[in-house]
């Protein structure tokens, strides 16, 4: 089997945090305590919520979360470093084995995709896991063919690599397993990973399309795989319309459109290698669109200053806010780029536009939506409210889970 290594370059320091001074009879030197009477609502609970263990126990160990009066009332992966010191893995009725949580919790993982959602029909690349939403607090896994990638928020999933890996080959079929951790949220938890091996692919079909899918450069995983239901939307509305896909990465919107019949599909992403993969994978698939290598606000502004407008148009700019302190300037971004967006729309034409940062609430989305209306002298009806496919369930107690929002609007 091939992947990379996993294990932490160093283990990271133990941050101020009080430790227990005195442990309840019967509660283990190894456990976690909480300071405050209930435990908090979600799958996170915070440092300083909590009394750690007073022995050495390594971040990222799986141990159990005792209450104020001793009752276990909680198993989950233990931080020091991180804000989010105990991520709940199981409640006090769980058997303490961690192998038999992961397997439990992926099987059930795996029924949903497989018995449920029947994607394996549709396509052989969706999300295995997806977090919280399936009960596996900071644990991506997106499949792509028999190759998984394992996209890592906490600590707990590197030190319990192996035991993932070999759950993933037993249950779901996977024989290999690459593992990419965001630098930000590595650089919170205190791990380091190597990166995938340049030149990393794998061939996948989504709705009769082949995308050759760049594991170590493509975004998130390597492809849009929350995008999967818009994308099916895509192919309804293009036939005969001509369509613009503003941001495009792979280029998922633009194939989708050009496969379902369009007049034209033009496609602009300031990512010259995400453009060229997009590219090859038109021609593969034998398609024709116009891919422009471009900064969409100096590209719009240029294409505003001529006759030309589009019947469709779709903005799905990557993640501008990775957390509450940058919301502010995110939707400012948001707003510049959607005000342009809907100039460009012809009259009586759609815009789909959408936000995957997580820290943006979808209120806030849709007034910044607003102001870009008012900005661009347009009106708007929205016609749906759309979100992340249904593999990428939410966690009802975890808003946070539901991070992709969109919007389909009809501009008169």
């Amino acid at each position: 089997m091939q992947h990379n290594r996993r294990l932490p370059s160093r283990r990271p320091r133990f941050d101020s945090a009080p430790e227990v001074e005195h442990f309840p009879a019967g509660v283990p030197e190894e456990a976690a305590l909480l300071r405050v009477p209930r435990l908090p609502e979600g799958q996170w609970v915070w440092k300083k919520m909590l009394r750690m263990p007073r022995r050495s126990v390594p971040n990222g160990s799986f141990i159990p979360l005792h209450g104020k009066d001793g009752r276990l009332i909680a198993r989950g992966f233990l931080n020091r470093q991180s804000e989010i010191a105990f991520r709940i893995l199981t409640g006090p009725e769980a058997e303490a084995n961690f192998e038999a949580m992961l397997a439990l919790r992926l099987r059930t993982a795996i029924e949903l995709r497989r018995d449920v959602l029947k994607l394996p029909a549709r396509t052989n690349a969706f999300r295995l896991v997806h977090a919280e939403g399936d009960r596996l607090s900071g644990l991506i896994v997106d499949r792509y063919a028999d190759t998984a990638i394992v996209l890592v928020h906490s600590i707990g999933w590197v030190a319990h690599a192996e035991v993932l890996e070999r759950q993933l080959r037993e249950h779901a079929g996977i024989t290999r397993a690459f593992f990419r951790a965001d630098d930000h949220a590595a650089k919170l938890e205190g791990f380091s990973l190597p990166g995938i091996p340049q030149g990393t692919r794998v061939d996948i079909t989504e709705d009769g399309i082949l995308y050759a899918v760049d594991l170590a450069e493509g975004h998130k995983s390597g492809l849009f795989l929350d995008q999967r239901d818009q994308r099916t939307r895509m192919a309804m509305l293009a036939p005969g319309r001509h369509v613009l896909d503003l941001c495009c990465n792979a280029g998922g919107f633009a194939l989708a459109a050009a496969k379902a019949g369009a007049a034209g599909v033009t496609a602009v992403d300031l990512d010259e290698k995400a453009i060229a993969a997009a590219e090859f994978n038109a021609r593969r698939n034998k398609l024709r669109v116009q891919w422009v290598h471009a900064d969409l606000f100096p590209w719009l502004r240029q294409l505003l200053a001529t006759e030309k407008r589009h019947d469709v148009v779709i903005l799905d700019p990557p993640k501008l806010a990775r957390g509450r302190d940058e919301v502010a300037r995110a939707l400012d971004t948001y707003q510049d780029m959607n005000t342009l967006a809907l100039r460009a729309v012809r009259p009586g034409g759609l815009f789909l536009t959408f936000s995957c940062s997580g820290a943006v609430s979808e209120d806030d989305f849709l007034a910044m939506l607003r102001s870009s209306a008012r900005g661009a002298g347009r009106e708007v009806q929205i016609l749906e409210i759309t979100g992340a496919a249904p593999d990428h369930p939410m966690a009802l107690e975890t808003p946070e889970s539901r991070y992709l929002k969109g919007f389909l609007c009809r501009v008169p």
